[in-house]
């Protein structure tokens, strides 16, 4: 698949159904997030939206907006709640709860995003530490004498491979393995929305995240109840068939 640029007038009806908005299974209105004007960029993504919902009712719509005060001036003119969001908003929401609890953020952006070439190339990196530092390497043992390594060039961390010995080596390299595993480990992992069947109805959500990880382990976190997604829910009601839930699975 290919991904199309089209030149034209927002406001237009005709540029808009060139786009195919009006047959779109879902259209994303995306500001300049290094915008020099924020509040400008906001103001013509609302008013695109209003145009878009007034010329095609039925098209599904999200909105993006830089500022939490425009997401409030995208709900005075009419944006559903549900369909608009404020980038700062929702960053400064992630920053408090990885504050208060720690670990929080790389969670969330790591279940958000795939494994770049930038983890690919550390846990590489790691894993060679490794290696290396328990003498499972033999490529890397024939080039070291005396428990040095030769190389001037590699450096990993903020050390050398030239200045250190093999016990240092693996000393570090299984601190930063350790972690680095669990993180490798959760990047695997996605969130997963479906529709709770009919044979789980009216069960409470503490007894659905033990059956549910028991037999497919995933953990279930949350569900969508009223136009609101609800983290851990803690009161005792049975969950409706059919509720929208979210889990973290692979």
């Amino acid at each position: 698949r290919k991904v199309l640029f089209i030149v034209g007038d927002l406001s237009s009806r005709k540029e808009l159904e060139r786009a195919k908005v009006s047959t779109s299974s879902l259209t994303y209105l995306i500001p300049n997030l290094n915008s020099e004007s924020p509040d400008l960029d906001d103001e013509l993504n609302i008013y695109t939206a209003l145009i878009i919902r007034d010329y095609f009712p039925k098209a599904r719509l999200r909105l993006m907006l830089l500022r939490p005060r425009s997401k409030e001036l995208a709900l005075q003119a009419g944006i559903e709640l549900s369909r608009c969001f404020s980038v700062r908003e929702l960053k400064a929401h992630l920053f408090a709860q990885n504050i208060r609890c720690r670990g929080f953020l790389p969670m969330v952006t790591g279940m958000l995003k795939s494994a770049d070439a930038q983890d690919e190339e550390y846990a590489v990196r790691a894993a060679a530490y490794q290696s290396v530092g328990y003498g499972r390497s033999s490529v890397l043992n024939r080039s070291s004498t005396n428990n040095k390594f030769q190389s001037s060039r590699l450096k990993f961390g903020s050390f050398s491979r030239k200045s250190m010995t093999r016990d240092d080596l693996g000393s570090f390299a299984e601190e930063e393995t350790q972690w680095m595993h669990q993180y490798m480990q959760g990047l695997e992992q996605s969130i997963y929305g479906f529709e709770l069947s009919d044979d789980l109805t009216g069960w409470t959500f503490g007894a659905l995240v033990s059956h549910i990880f028991r037999e497919t382990g995933a953990m279930l976190i949350g569900i969508f109840d009223e136009g609101h997604i609800c983290i851990v829910p803690q009161d005792n009601e049975g969950v409706p068939a059919h509720t929208v839930c979210f889990a973290i699975a692979k």
